[in-house]
């Protein structure tokens, strides 16, 4: 559950590389996304908040999608949560992150999904 202000900052740096970005904002918003519609990424927080946790949604995620990628991202993680979050096949990214390293870090992602 990122906040508003950098979900819209993500969107904004991450359409013009010729991505599709859908915001939500929390678990439940994101359940319903990439239940209506195909997705290959999800970048969601470590720490959500409101009784959701990021690597709940990350495993939920990539059980309904396999071949997707993830990366999750926080500025306060618990290395056992990292690793975790590494061992479901997912990318870390330390909050406060550049531009430069979140599209890095997304195309990166997107090229370790199975060819298919």
């Amino acid at each position: 559950d990122l906040e508003p202000g950098v979900r819209r900052a993500i969107a904004r740096l991450l359409e013009p590389e010729g991505l599709e970005v859908t915001q939500a904002g929390g678990a439940a918003e994101a359940r319903a996304a990439w239940t209506a519609a195909e997705f290959d990424l999800l970048v969601t927080d470590l720490n959500m908040g409101g009784g959701a946790d990021g690597l709940t949604l990350l495993a939920e995620f990539l059980r309904l999608r396999p071949a997707a990628a993830a990366i999750l991202v926080s500025g306060s993680a618990d290395p056992g949560e990292v690793q975790r979050g590494r061992a479901l096949g997912a990318s870390f990214l330390e909050k406060p992150f550049e531009a430069d390293s979140l599209r890095a870090a997304v195309r990166a992602a997107l090229a370790r999904r199975p060819a298919g």
